[in-house]
């Protein structure tokens, strides 16, 4: 059982593949299916920046106080578990978030648009029906570890550019939703939020 088309491409890259192969989508979704809600259009409130134990302290303060200063956007960081780092900011528009002690579902519940580097995060953002955008917060090359901008589920957000209208006009002609089921092929199936009774069902046939 694999999740989807790409990870198919990455195993038979790998070699050859004996036996059957079934494309079945991932049962860690199935919780976050019937909480999806629906898209809007763009009059977000608020942005979610998900950071990562890579990102650096000077750009994560740099992209937030851009946000702050350019757009009328609050932002609700939301912290990897294993951040230790304490970020002081002052201003009320800035909030954070504990993944370790918050799931994601709180998160994403909170968000409609989504800003995050390499993290898995961006697919569960937008297989919730929120616009997620790729953000460079290291001062290295991207190196694409989960393939979303080879396989174009996300976009670059370009911080040199962050503006109300810039935010508004990328997710006015950004759509990826399509592109979700290339990662969790139950995507828009009949089994969407059932992957785990699909598997199952499946095995003991």
């Amino acid at each position: 059982f694999i999740f989807g088309e790409v990870d198919f491409v990455k195993y038979k890259n790998i070699g050859n593949i004996n036996g059957e192969v079934i494309l079945a989508g991932v049962p860690k979704f199935d919780a976050l299916f019937p909480l999806r809600k629906l898209k809007k259009a763009n009059n977000y409130t608020n942005i979610g920046l998900a950071l990562n134990l890579i990102d650096e302290s000077d750009k994560i303060l740099m992209v937030i106080q851009r946000i702050l200063d350019e757009t009328n956007y609050n932002i609700i960081v939301r912290m990897h578990p294993g951040d230790k780092r304490i970020f002081k900011i002052n201003s009320e528009m800035v909030s954070f978030h504990n993944a370790k002690d918050q799931p994601i579902t709180e998160f994403l519940e909170k968000i409609g648009l989504l800003l995050a580097g390499e993290s898995s995060i961006h697919l569960e953002a937008l297989y919730y029906n929120i616009h997620s955008f790729h953000i460079n917060l290291t001062s290295g090359v991207i190196k694409d570890h989960y393939e979303f901008l080879k396989y174009k589920l996300v976009t670059e957000f370009k911080i040199n550019e962050i503006s109300t209208e810039y935010i508004k006009n990328l997710i006015k002609k950004t759509n990826t939703f399509d592109k979700v089921k290339l990662f969790i092929h139950s995507y828009g199936s009949k089994h969407d939020g059932r992957v785990g009774e699909f598997i199952k069902s499946e095995i003991y046939k």
